[in-house]
């Protein structure tokens, strides 16, 4: 799969369920023992913080909807933070959101500038102008010590033959 340069995410990608997948970077497998679930919803981060890679798997759990509203999914990636999302200068969306885990929830569908922060770090983002029935990911990350904050729009891969 291709990441986007600017988000370091890539597309979802359905596959079946109750077989591991094989992750290989660049040619060479760096993992064989992640299985995700029939009917499941994970969200794999894969990092390189020294020599070796790592991967986490974080669940996704059921998914829900509300067609006349937009979601938002907050994912902190940063370690040993327990993050925050908010409006910029307004209201808290999400808080106390633990490392590794993932935070959702519907909204009407804004554009609004949001921040994410841990202690006294903290990063901000634009928010699209999202769409009824758009799902929208945001990612908090600690990269060359400081916080930084991406989002993308969920897309599923297209279909192709593997």
């Amino acid at each position: 799969m291709q990441l986007n340069e600017a988000t370091g995410v890539s597309y979802y990608r359905a596959v079946p369920g109750n077989q591991p997948l094989s992750l290989v970077v660049n040619g060479s497998t760096i993992s064989k023992d992640v299985v995700p679930g029939a009917a499941a919803y994970l969200t794999l981060v894969i990092a390189k913080p020294s020599s070796e890679w790592t991967v986490q798997s974080i669940d996704e759990g059921q998914n829900s909807s509300d067609g006349l509203k937009a979601k938002l999914r907050f994912f902190n990636l940063a370690p040993g933070c327990t993050a925050t999302l908010k409006i910029a200068e307004g209201p808290t969306i999400f808080q106390q959101a633990p490392f590794a885990s993932v935070s959702s929830r519907t909204i009407n569908p804004v554009t609004a500038k949001l921040e994410g922060s841990c202690e006294e770090a903290s990063a901000s983002l634009t928010l699209p102008q999202l769409h009824a029935g758009d799902y929208y990911s945001l990612f908090l990350r600690k990269e060359a010590e400081r916080l930084r904050l991406t989002g993308q729009l969920d897309e599923t891969e297209p279909y192709r033959e593997r």
